[in-house]
């Protein structure tokens, strides 16, 4: 059975396609806009070189007349002989000083343009003053090799390159860089906190938190997840739901992944707060609603691991306006929290 003009499980299709019209805008390479050259107020030669690093707390601004979408721009870089695509937002404010660097991954077959519509955490980076960047996968139907099997796309090698060049495309901060995604892109985050944790100074995967065989981040992980307890595709209480089973091609993917064995989010979320060596929790407090915040403390350099659980969610990013035009597929919405304000303010908590 194939899911037609649908919401894919890991992501968005289908129906949604016909948004792709206001996605990203595209220019070259070449066209890449740099940091003004006058420093801010305070800052030093150093800091409008952009050699710095950024401090404090950044505040919040109104969102620029148009729609920040809008300023997105698709961008390439090379992977091992291989062309990569991404969309980069670069903020109203982005200038001489470091500011954050947030990487959101698209979930299976929507693809980076629908999932900017979906997330809309460019109006976030926008009213914070963060980059973000929004890689795009491979393959007709995209999708995440998210545990790296050789007979894949290099995903892992293609991430950990934007973060190595971070530095020279970027004004950005080296400490602070952070890592979220929806359901596949969720599961390939897991999966680069594991790879890259000398890199990323916190995750934040929105249904889809594992913790693959075989994973041994070198340092402690901030995590903070996001998972609907009514998720069809990856079960909160373990496995992929039968939803995903509909998915085009998603046998053939399955197949080839190895060590994945999606358990249920509330033990994920144990493991990892043993990983960072957190001594106190799980303590459960209701948010707001349907929502309850579990959350492990006292941990190693401060790497808390929390979930906020939606009781009754479906497969869902909390707080998307988006998710009511597709309920029909991925389940009740989340609307008592917005995870992009959640994770935000997790974010600032955390600098590598």
């Amino acid at each position: 059975m194939r899911v037609r003009r649908a919401v894919s499980a890991f992501g968005l299709a289908g129906t949604a396609l016909a948004l792709f019209s206001v996605g990203c805008s595209s220019s070259s390479p070449s066209a890449r806009p740099t940091p003004q050259t006058v420093a801010a107020p305070g800052t030093t030669a150093a800091a409008s070189a952009c050699r710095g690093l950024a401090t404090g707390t950044s505040t919040p601004t109104k969102d620029a007349a148009t729609d920040p979408l809008t300023r997105a721009v698709d961008r390439t870089i090379n992977v091992g002989g291989v062309e990569r695509t991404y969309a980069e937002f670069l903020p109203a404010r982005y200038g001489a000083t470091p500011v954050p660097l947030v990487i959101d991954l698209h979930g299976y077959q929507e693809g980076n343009k629908i999932h900017m519509l979906h997330s809309r955490l460019v109006n976030t980076a926008e009213k914070y003053g963060f980059v973000a960047v929004t890689p795009q996968g491979t393959g007709a139907v995209p999708f995440w090799n998210f545990s790296g099997q050789v007979s894949g796309p290099d995903d892992l090698g293609f991430v950990g390159k934007l973060i190595d060049e971070a530095a020279t495309t970027w004004c950005v901060d080296a400490t602070r860089i952070y890592v979220t995604g929806l359901s596949n892109g969720a599961l390939f985050t897991s999966a680069l906190a594991c790879r890259y944790a000398d890199k990323i100074a916190a995750i934040a995967p929105v249904a889809g938190l594992d913790r693959l065989a075989g994973c041994a981040p070198s340092k402690p992980m901030p995590v903070v997840a996001f998972h609907g307890t009514d998720d069809a595709f990856v079960g909160y209480n373990g496995g992929l739901g039968g939803a995903a089973s509909a998915l085009p091609g998603i046998e053939e993917l399955l197949k080839g992944e190895t060590g994945l064995d999606v358990k249920p989010v509330e033990k994920t979320l144990e493991v990892w707060a043993k990983s960072n060596g957190c001594t106190t929790g799980p303590t459960t407090m209701l948010v707001k609603g349907i929502v309850s915040k579990i959350s492990y403390g006292d941990c190693k350099d401060g790497a808390i691991a929390e979930l906020y659980s939606a009781k009754g969610g479906g497969h869902v990013w909390p707080g998307s306006a988006f998710e009511a035009s597709i309920s029909a597929v991925t389940g009740t919405p989340v609307d008592d929290i917005d995870a992009n304000e959640v994770m935000w303010a997790f974010f600032e908590q955390h600098h590598r």
